[in-house]
């Protein structure tokens, strides 16, 4: 029986570690740009801010969620030792769990009422959506990770 040390490929780890620099870079730029546009962008219409406000949400955890492939990409690219810088003490493994177990369903789930949301509104093209719609729809989805 072959033990875990043993599968890990170092070129390919580089290589993907290569490929999340890449992605991560060009993630965090993209979504830091979007999330000051939609936090300045001024509005008196109902629904452009109810949507600014979800867009806004969005790009804040998947910026996150960018920032958060920092201690991936290194324990890639040093070659999954124990040793790595971030993942060297067990309090910031935990840490990384927790903040990676919420921000990923997170985003999944918010893009998801975004589309309910596009969908009531088109729907219902006259009705406007009240501004707390967001915060509705987010915060039971999130618990719904723990569970």
């Amino acid at each position: 029986m072959m033990e875990i040390d043993n599968i890990s490929n170092k070129t390919a780890d580089r290589i993907l570690g290569i490929f999340l620099i890449v992605c991560a870079t060009l993630g965090t730029y993209g979504n830091a740009l979007s999330l000051v546009f939609f936090k300045n962008q001024k509005s008196n219409s109902g629904n452009k801010l109810f949507y600014q406000k979800f867009h806004t949400i969005i790009s804040g955890v998947d910026l996150v969620i960018c920032v958060a492939q920092i201690p991936v990409i290194q324990s890639l690219i040093v070659g999954r030792e124990k040793d790595s810088l971030f993942f060297q003490e067990d309090t910031i493994c935990y840490a990384w769990a927790g903040l990676w177990a919420i921000v990923q369903p997170l985003s999944f789930y918010s893009i998801t009422a975004l589309s309910y949301c596009k969908l009531f509104a088109l729907m219902n093209p006259y009705k406007r959506l009240p501004l707390y719609l967001p915060c509705r729809f987010l915060l039971p989805l999130s618990w719904l990770c723990f569970f």
